[in-house]
């Protein structure tokens, strides 16, 4: 998903964060559960403590996460309004059709 989204991202948070973020394409997508994890640790432990298994690495990605997130919030701010009752009435009381009754 970085490398789709790479372009509509501020640069100072892809440099910084952009290898811990694409070490999670080694990840198996079913990596969820303890089960898994040890399975994962098992087989691929350098990777494990590279990634799942490192403090250091989970930090950085609640970091980038959080930048994103607060980015993706600020671009959406424009997007999103408080609707007022008035308002809400009105759309209400607007004639719908109801093509597929």
């Amino acid at each position: 998903m970085m490398r789709k989204v790479r372009p509509h991202l501020p640069e100072n948070i892809v440099t910084e964060y952009e290898g811990d973020i694409l070490k999670m394409d080694g990840l198996p997508v079913g990596l969820r559960y303890r089960l898994d994890t040890w399975d994962f640790r098992g087989n691929r432990e350098e990777y494990y403590y590279d990634t799942i298994g490192s403090d250091y690495w989970l930090n950085r990605n609640l970091e980038a996460l959080s930048k994103l997130i607060d980015f993706a919030n600020e671009n959406l701010k424009p997007h999103s309004r408080v609707v007022g009752s008035s308002e809400l009435l009105a759309e209400m009381m607007e004639p719908r059709y109801e093509k597929y009754t």
